[in-house]
């Protein structure tokens, strides 16, 4: 790892010589990497324990492995296994020390297991950790920085995920952020320098977790992603015919509340199926409004092909179309709170099967459109509105507003688009430069002609 990976060797310890002889402390004689053998308990396979023999992130260290490993393993060659990997893991943490001693558990861990990876990819001793342990599919709504005992093992998944989704060189670029920086930053920073950033990659990361067991797809997401489990849900839609919402053949889908307990960490994602009915075409109809927190909202379908779509980061609502649900097995709704600190962030949602959202564009991509206002409440004082709109496909947008009567109040945008991300302001004036009143407002967003037609609501309350 250090000349063919480019890290850094372990600090020497001997180079603090005179510090170990005050200490009374004991650095091995030389200025070899010290490692000692003896007859660890069955639940340790080993161990790399920092020496705080002088200032600064980076410290000397030394391993401690078992010298048999028969309480682990009951074949030779499976001990020389965990033999192996234990040193790999082991030694990259006496590396990991030389950058940051003091490196929070999570990265130190999860990188530390892929690390093994690297090293003796044939062992994949990672995989008995993704069944049981704590991790991002088991327990989806926990906290990627989670260190439990169990998470920061199984969240080898992360590590994996950045290497394949760009190289292995971002994880040692990560490393050498993390002697002045936080574990999160570092990530951050790392990704910035190949083009991405922390939320970007996170949202990404959670829709191909969706692509394990036999939903894999090894040439676009995770490479050994057919060893491991499927994502755990926090709900399951089926379509029923008491469901028919009217005449219109449009059916709202049912299924079980989250559990309060699902509800995601910062940094965490809950995964919501949808199982579409091969004897109805049409599509699905998602909207999604945040309630407290920042989201990144996908929608990954899994069937003759993969679909990804994904909508950036919001804080307020997010309209999702999925035209021809029958190419699909699954459509999994994906919902990543991407805030770097708290838990059990809200939001709701709502779905309905629709026999018109029979074809897409010819990309086969589902349409997506979003729409926030902030700030919300708005306050006269405060300067103009922004609203965020996000076009999924080419064509005519308009964005107006409507006082609760159902009367237009203000033409904000009427025009063809491009497909992206736009914004545009509101100084809560009407069409005819007239002051409104104070009170609650609702912005909508129409895409599409008639044929293919959007709609998006958010409310606006306005206050003078």
């Amino acid at each position: 790892m250090v000349e063919e990976l480019g890290y850094r060797p372990p600090p020497v310890d001997y180079d603090h010589h005179d510090r170990y002889v005050a200490m009374d402390a004991d650095d091995g004689g030389d200025g070899l990497y010290d490692v000692y053998i003896t007859d660890l308990p069955s639940q340790f396979s080993g161990y790399t324990r920092p020496e705080a023999v002088t200032t600064g992130a980076a410290l000397p260290s030394y391993i401690v492995v078992d010298n048999d490993y028969a309480e682990s393993r009951r074949t030779v060659e499976k001990a020389l296994d965990l033999l192996r990997i234990t040193v790999a893991h082991e030694y990259f943490h006496a590396v990991q020390f030389g950058y940051d001693a003091g490196e929070e558990a999570f990265w130190l861990e999860q990188s530390a297991v892929w690390m093994e990876e690297q090293v003796y990819d044939e062992v994949d001793d990672y995989l008995t950790y993704l069944p049981t342990f704590s991790g991002f599919l088991t327990e989806p709504w926990i906290s990627l920085d989670t260190a439990n005992g169990e998470h920061e093992y199984a969240g080898v998944l992360w590590p994996l995920y950045l290497e394949k989704r760009h190289d292995r060189d971002l994880i040692r670029n990560i490393w050498e952020r993390a002697g002045t920086s936080r574990a999160l930053d570092a990530i951050d920073g790392g990704l910035r320098s190949v083009g991405s950033d922390l939320k970007s990659a996170f949202q990404e990361f959670t829709t191909w977790n969706v692509f394990t067991g036999d939903r894999a797809n090894a040439d676009r997401f995770h490479e050994e992603g057919a060893a491991w489990p499927q994502v755990e849900l926090s709900g399951q839609h089926g379509l029923h015919e008491h469901d028919r919402q009217g005449p219109s053949d449009t059916y709202l889908f049912d299924g079980p509340l989250i559990p309060a307990h699902q509800y995601p960490d910062h940094l965490a994602a809950n995964y919501i199926r949808f199982v579409p009915d091969p004897s109805l075409p049409g599509g699905l109809r998602i909207d999604f409004s945040g309630i407290t927190g920042e989201w990144g909202v996908s929608v990954a379908a899994s069937g003759d092909v993969d679909t990804v779509m994904t909508v950036p980061a919001t804080r307020g609502g997010v309209s999702i179309e999925v035209p021809d649900w029958t190419r699909y097995e699954t459509v999994m709704l994906v919902v990543a709170s991407l805030d770097r600190t708290g838990d059990g962030f809200k939001y709701a949602y709502t779905a309905a099967y629709d026999p018109g959202l029979t074809g897409d564009d010819e990309t086969g991509r589902p349409i997506a459109a979003s729409l926030t206002t902030y700030p919300n409440p708005f306050y006269l004082g405060s300067g103009p509105a922004t609203v965020r709109y996000e076009v999924g496909l080419p064509g005519e947008v308009q964005l107006t507003l409507y006082n609760v009567m159902g009367r237009k109040v203000r033409t904000l945008v009427d025009g063809i688009h491009t497909e992206g991300t736009f914004t545009t302001t509101w100084d809560g004036k009407d069409d005819g430069g007239r002051r409104v009143a104070s009170g609650v407002y609702l912005c909508r967003m129409t895409t599409g002609g008639a044929a293919e037609r959007s709609e998006v609501t958010r409310k606006l309350l306005f206050l003078k």
